[in-house]
């Protein structure tokens, strides 16, 4: 998984590198177009597509049948049953693929959430970073833990130690723009987290290391994940949440990505030639 998520990595990077200094609306714009002409290549080679242009056939011809036929209650009841047995067809005829394209879809907004869900420390605003502690280990309160910073990031506080929580926490300061990485000491272990300050969130923010588990390095790729015999369970950098804005709507970024891959969708069906 590790090397599945690094080389994903780098494709995102090549990908949205052409957009890093332009508004995020045309790298997200860029992403639901491929998203949309992934998803409609998914489905025309794994969907019945004669089935579903059947039953959507079926659909309009009762629903035709029941303008022509308002008078008679009768035929209007037998017609919606059809219509009604019509949906679970279409609808049946849906599965396959979307079983197909659900895992990958869920893999490619873990890494869009890593672009678009994120915005990059400002310079020279503090900020926060945590880190939590395995349970096998002692209280933090017992541990040598210590920071290493690269240049221009400077530690403001001592570490707060909460031992109900296993949790380590430092405010820093980023005093420079740039990508780096911040070194946790803890006793002999060495673990490295990336800090991103004054960069494009386009070229990849990663807010969590996490321990090595499929479920962990499938929500939260980017950063290499710990090992499972590691001191600390999770190293964490609160960066501020990212927005979409829409003439001064603020939204998440799901809400546009979804409309716009859809728009893409039913405008590419046509060309090429996928019955949705």
């Amino acid at each position: 998984m590790q090397m599945i998520n690094a080389a994903a990595v780098s494709i995102f990077d090549f990908a949205f590198r052409p957009f890093l200094k332009l508004s995020p609306w045309a790298g997200l714009a860029a992403a639901a177009l491929l998203t949309a002409v992934f998803m409609l290549f998914i489905f025309r080679w794994t969907s019945n597509q004669a089935g579903v242009k059947a039953a959507k056939n079926r659909i309009k011809a009762h629903l035709l049948e029941m303008r022509l036929y308002k008078e008679q209650p009768a035929v209007i009841f037998r017609a919606q049953g059809r219509i009604l047995l019509a949906n679970l067809k279409y609808m049946g005829h849906n599965m396959r693929p979307l079983a197909v394209m659900i895992i990958p879809l869920v893999f490619i907004l873990a890494h869009l959430n890593t672009r678009f869900g994120y915005e990059a420390l400002e310079t020279g605003e503090p900020f926060l970073i945590k880190v939590l502690t395995a349970e096998t280990t002692a209280l933090p309160s017992a541990m040598d833990l210590r920071l290493d910073v690269p240049e221009g990031v400077v530690v403001e506080t001592p570490p707060v130690r909460i031992d109900d929580e296993r949790e380590v926490v430092w405010r820093l300061k980023a005093g420079k723009p740039g990508k780096s990485a911040i070194t946790v000491r803890a006793g002999s272990a060495s673990i490295e987290k990336s800090l991103a300050a004054g960069v494009s969130p386009l070229s990849g923010i990663f807010p969590r290391k996490m321990r090595k588990s499929i479920l962990d390095q499938f929500l939260y790729p980017g950063d290499p994940p710990l090992d499972r015999a590691s001191p600390v369970r999770r190293v964490e950098i609160a960066y501020p949440a990212a927005r979409m804005n829409l003439f001064g709507w603020n939204m998440h970024w799901i809400i546009p990505y979804f409309v716009l891959s859809l728009i893409f969708g039913f405008a590419l069906k046509g060309p090429f030639k996928v019955e949705i």
